[in-house]
C-alpha cells in the first residue's frame, strides 16, 4: 500500500501509541523539503520511554529486484531483540529519484539535505523517548549513515558491516549515478558536496 504522510511530532506520538508499527511513515521533518520515509519495527516491551532506541539503515537496493522505500532490521526481532528495544528503521529518500539508483549514502540531494533531515529526526526521538542507549545499525552504505548519526548522538554506538566511509571510493557506476540523478547541476569535474 501507499505510505501515510505525517508531521513529525505526530509520528513521534504514533511511536510512543504503537499505530505507527510496520507502516510506512513519510514523516515530514520541520525545515527540510523532503520527508523520510520512516517504519517503527518493534517495540520495547516496556513501552518506547526510557528503553533501548536502535536505528536501522539499508544497504545499496538493486531496485530491479527490491522496491524502495526499503527497510532493514527485521533481522534484529528474529535474532533476539523483540520486545528488547524500540527498533526503527530509516529508508534513503534520494533513491526514489530514480529507479537506476543503488545508493544514496543517505547524503542527500540537491533539493534535500537528508542528514540534518535525519538527525534532526533522530534528536526528537531522543528528546521524547528518552532512551537508556541509542544504537545505530547499518551495512555498506547504510554504515555510511550509522556512523554519520552516531557521532550527533553523544554516548550512542554505531553496529556496522562493511562501511562504505568515502563515497567517492565507491563503485565508480554507482557513484556516477548517485552525482547523475541526485546532482545533475553539478558539474562533472566538481566534488560532490561535502
Amino acid at each position: 500500500g501507499g505510505a501515510d504522510l505525517t508531521d513529525l511530532s505526530a509520528f513521534i506520538s504514533g511511536v510512543a501509541d504503537t499505530s505507527t508499527t510496520h507502516v510506512v511513515c513519510q514523516v515530514h521533518v520541520p525545515g527540510f523539503a523532503q520527508p523520510l520515509p520512516v517504519m517503527v519495527l518493534g517495540r520495547h516491551s516496556r513501552g518506547p520511554r526510557r528503553t533501548p532506541l536502535v536505528v536501522c539503515f539499508h544497504g545499496a537496493i538493486d531496485q530491479t529486484k527490491r522496491r524502495v522505500p526499503a527497510f532493514e532490521g527485521r533481522f534484529l526481532l528474529m535474532n533476539g531483540l523483540h520486545g528488547e528495544a524500540n527498533i526503527v528503521s530509516i529508508a534513503d529518500p534520494s533513491l526514489a529519484l530514480h529507479r537506476n539508483l543503488k545508493a544514496a549514502w543517505f547524503a542527500g540531494n540537491e533539493v534535500a539535505d537528508t542528514p540534518a533531515a535525519i538527525a534532526a529526526l533522530i534528536a526528537e526521538l531522543v528528546r521524547s523517548l528518552e532512551p537508556v542507549r541509542v544504537v545505530f545499525v547499518g551495512g555498506s552504505t547504510g554504515a555510511h549513515a550509522a556512523l554519520v548519526q552516531s557521532f550527533h548522538v553523544p554516548g550512542s554506538v554505531a553496529v556496522v558491516e562493511n562501511p562504505i566511509l568515502h563515497i567517492s571510493r565507491y563503485n565508480p557506476r554507482h557513484v556516477a549515478e548517485y552525482r547523475q540523478f541526485c546532482w545533475p547541476r553539478l558539474a562533472s569535474t566538481a566534488p560532490l558536496p561535502a
